[in-house]
């Protein structure tokens, strides 16, 4: 199929062709094949007076799909669109680029009677037609919605770049990310004030900035249309009908059909106030006050009452705030509701279901990862217990980078906050969802951070800034572990929906699904060359998957209750597993036999970590206590209390010290001096 680009064809759609008939139009007799290379292919916009073409490009080998806006030339007289920006402009254009999330300039030239730009085409729906298969967005949409695109405003701000035609149709969904396209309406910001004038509006009326529409705008203009834009997300409804023009004020939250919270609707009228000099001056700063003060969580421990302050009347109301699925009990410490995990008391299976056959998956290349190496540092005695920082929330979830620099802290109220471990400071902090951070990840090299909500997603973000670079969708269920391959290639994702999800970490491109647990996915732990990977389950059995070929490797039968917690020893030999039954079991790796079974804990064990010379385990349970059990006969052996049933545990300073930890802070243990001094 082809299309002309002559403004005055009366049947500009070709019907299919011959390849040399396809070159003319068999209408006009113009030319299909703009610049004997781009082959116009489709219109994309209904509007006469804009005209934008999907294109292939013929002259080069991969025939990529692009994006062709037909201008008219300075000196013509033709109404076809909008006259095209100068020589300047594309080369700003074309810096732009750089981020991933702006389709690069390809080309622009003039043929014939008019001017063409040429565009690399984002495959994907916008967001306009996407509320229209989907529904309106709900806040927590929004601010999704809004992580992703205002640092791609501020990054073309911060170049002198005004876009003028911010709207929901130029907003493009390719996979996780979000792209800001069309840039054709762009020009420079000129001078101290940041301000352009021009001789004509600019953009779509039912978006553009009061002074846009009168020839003048600024960054701020673009802020106005991204608020008006979120204002149709949330209603579905034209802008026009969100503004009432006798009391000259904005009445969209009349038009919601879901609740958004006090402060989220604070900043929408910060950005689409009629006023410049009212409005937010950068996009950053409109994402500091997203990140700021979090939308209060669904899980707000803080605001649940104590076992005193609960009447019958109100307890029923305080257990449904809490809104997990398969959370059933509530359970209350120190006025504190802490009931994450006990819908899990049910009884599991614990055999093997007869004639279960290992899935069929697609192979994937094997990573090439040389095994680490660990140094033995000599022990300095010092204080046996310290705090080492004080959090903005209760820790769910903690990990740390290979290298030990960086350690990642996920919140009860969906923050994630990095620290720099070596000085105790806090680094930098985001909002990553409105619940709990069930599970947090860090990338060897420390660069991303990926967390998992109970909202089904999985997230991965720049550590350095905070962006969400993939929102990864394919769980069906709240997911509750994730695990990064030691070579920084591969993530897994696992939770209440039985599977674990195999992604690319740097793409986020999902790449395998393994199947084969019958109950939640509790636990996941790679080996030191990635090649292998453990899962731990609540239908009481541990199962060694083959990374490359994704099959289904072995399984471990022993436990007798939910298995919360597995972890791989340094060298790749042993697994220890840790399990409801309060037991501890050692397993032979490439045999899969039972080694040895540890049973000192008298609660439920939750966490398990080796130490790094792999000579040690340490284990912790929901009673808060922490138990060092010598794998080896050069192991340490003690008993550690944090009082605090929801301890992480993370060995660092070469094994060392243990991390734990305890409501808002991370405790520092001091292995030698607490056992020997």
């Amino acid at each position: 199929m082809s299309y002309c680009l002559n403004p005055h064809c009366q049947h500009p759609e070709q019907p299919e062709m011959s390849e040399v008939e396809h070159r003319t139009c068999h209408s006009c007799g113009s030319s299909l094949v703009l610049k004997n290379r781009y082959r116009i292919l489709k219109r994309l916009t209904p509007k006469a007076s804009q005209r934008t073409f999907l294109a292939v490009d013929e002259d080069k080998p991969s025939t990529p799909f692009c994006a062709i806006k037909q201008f008219n030339l300075p000196d013509s007289h033709s109404s076809v669109t909008a006259t095209p920006p100068s020589h300047s402009t594309y080369l700003r254009l074309e810096s732009l680029a750089e981020h991933p999330q702006i389709p690069q300039m390809w080309a622009y030239f003039r043929e014939g009677d008019y001017q063409y730009s040429v565009q690399e085409w984002i495959e994907g729906e916008n967001v306009a037609d996407e509320i229209g298969a989907n529904g309106v967005f709900s806040e927590s949409e929004l601010r999704e919605f809004l992580q992703q695109v205002l640092p791609i405003l501020d990054y073309i701000h911060s170049r002198q770049i005004i876009h003028r035609d911010i709207k929901p149709e130029n907003f493009v969904r390719s996979g996780d990310r979000i792209y800001l396209v069309d840039f054709n309406n762009a020009q420079f910001a000129t001078g101290t004030t940041n301000l352009y004038a021009g001789n004509h509006p600019i953009g779509s009326a039912e978006y553009a900035a009061p002074e846009q529409v009168k020839g003048a705008c600024s960054p701020r203009s673009d802020i106005y249309s991204l608020g008006v834009t979120c204002l149709h997300l949330l209603t579905g409804l034209s802008p026009f009908d969100l503004f009432n023009p006798k009391t000259d004020t904005w009445v969209w939250q009349a038009y919601l059909k879901q609740p958004v919270s006090k402060r989220t609707a604070a900043i929408l009228e910060g950005m689409v106030a009629k006023s410049p000099k009212q409005r937010y001056r950068h996009a950053s700063e409109v994402a500091k006050d997203l990140n700021r003060n979090p939308v209060a969580s669904a899980i707000a421990f803080h605001n649940v009452p104590t076992p005193q302050q609960l009447t019958p009347k109100t307890t029923a109301g305080a257990i449904a705030k809490l809104r997990f699925a398969s959370l059933g009990t509530l359970v209350a410490a120190s006025g504190v509701a802490v009931g994450m995990f006990v819908s899990h008391l049910a009884n599991r299976p614990t055999v093997e279901p007869v004639g279960l056959q290992a899935p069929s998956m697609h192979p994937l290349p094997s990573p090439k990862v040389e095994p680490p190496q660990f140094q033995t540092q000599a022990a300095q005695p010092t204080s046996p217990v310290s705090s080492m920082l004080d959090t903005l929330g209760t820790i769910w979830s903690m990990d740390r980078s290979q290298n030990g620099n960086l350690l990642a802290l996920g919140t009860d109220e969906g923050t994630v906050e990095v620290w720099n471990s070596k000085t105790n400071q806090r680094v930098t902090q985001w909002q990553a969802g409105e619940g709990a951070i069930w599970a947090i990840a860090v990338s060897p090299d420390g660069s991303k951070v990926v967390s998992a909500t109970q909202d089904n997603r999985v997230k991965i973000w720049d550590t350095a800034t905070g962006q969400l670079l993939h929102n990864l969708k394919g769980h069906h269920a709240s997911v509750y572990t994730l695990a990064i391959s030691p070579s920084g290639q591969y993530l897994v994702s696992a939770g209440q929906d039985n599977v674990i999800h195999l992604w690319h970490l740097r793409t986020g491109i999902h790449l395998n699904t393994l199947k084969g647990h019958r109950d939640d996915v509790q636990s996941l732990a790679f080996s030191p060359w990635g090649n292998l990977l453990a899962s731990g389950s609540s239908d009481g059995t541990v199962k060694l998957w083959n990374i490359p070929t994704g099959n289904l490797q072995q399984t471990l039968i022993g436990h007798t209750s939910d298995v919360w917690s597995v972890a791989m020893s340094p060298d790749g030999k042993t697994l220890a597993s840790g399990s409801w039954d309060r037991t501890i079991k050692l397993w032979d790796v490439q045999t899969g036999e039972s080694i040895e079974t540890f049973s000192q804990h008298d609660r439920k064990l939750k966490s398990l970590a080796f130490s790094p010379d792999g000579h040690t385990l340490a284990s912790s349970d929901f009673s808060g206590t922490i138990h060092l059990s010598p794998v080896d006969n050069q192991g340490i052996t003690g008993t550690l209390k944090s009082n605090s049933d929801l301890a992480g545990i993370l060995f660092a300073d070469g094994g060392r010290t243990l991390l734990s930890g305890k409501q808002d802070r991370v405790m520092e243990w001091n292995l030698f001096a607490h056992l020997y001094q």
